[in-house]
């Protein structure tokens, strides 16, 4: 019976081990997303990565946002924000490394998108206001290097079937081949 009992013990043990590394885990990858947040003024934009998505938070209060990204003269800069709650309404707004407006978005709804061709190298800058709303507001951010063409992943789909078929037809007739 003692046996039983360790192994029981030993099996609870193995559960708070599990239960300890998820908890360390969730918050390791938790805590920096609370600490570094994002830029106030352009001075302490916080920095991003080119074709990313992020996933953010306008707390209540801010009005502004401020990202960067590093940019190469004859690149594309795309920016695209959403957000669920028709309560808000968030605008986004690109500025060059002489933190000149360049471009600003005039959509609708919980979503808007804008872009520009780089005309100088350097950090570009991405603001993000919020015309309505009081409280905090996840949206999603995502930075491109290039314009999304429409439709373009049904494209992608359909090359991608024509060219299994052909790996499908090939494999036939090899099989035929050496029957």
């Amino acid at each position: 019976m003692p046996f039983g009992r360790e192994k029981k013990l030993m099996l609870s043990n193995k559960k708070l081990v599990l239960l300890g590394t998820v908890l360390f885990l969730s918050v390791l990858v938790l805590l920096p997303s609370a600490v570094i947040g994002y830029g106030d003024s352009f001075g302490t934009a916080e920095t991003k990565t080119i074709d990313t998505t992020y996933s953010e938070y306008l707390y209540s209060g801010d009005n502004y946002a401020y990202y960067k990204v590093s940019r190469t003269t004859g690149d594309y800069l795309w920016v695209k924000i959403s957000w669920s709650s028709s309560l808000d309404d968030l605008d986004l707004r690109l500025y060059d490394p002489s933190q000149s407006l360049v471009v600003t978005s005039a959509g609708s709804g919980t979503s808007d998108s804008c872009g520009c061709s780089i005309t100088t190298s350097g950090y570009w800058y991405i603001r993000v206001n919020r015309y309505s709303g009081t409280g905090g507001v996840t949206f999603t951010l995502s930075i491109k290097s290039a314009a999304p063409i429409p439709g373009f992943e049904l494209l992608y789909a359909f090359f991608s079937i024509v060219v299994l078929m052909g790996i499908v037809a090939f494999y036939k007739s090899r099989k035929s081949i050496l029957n």
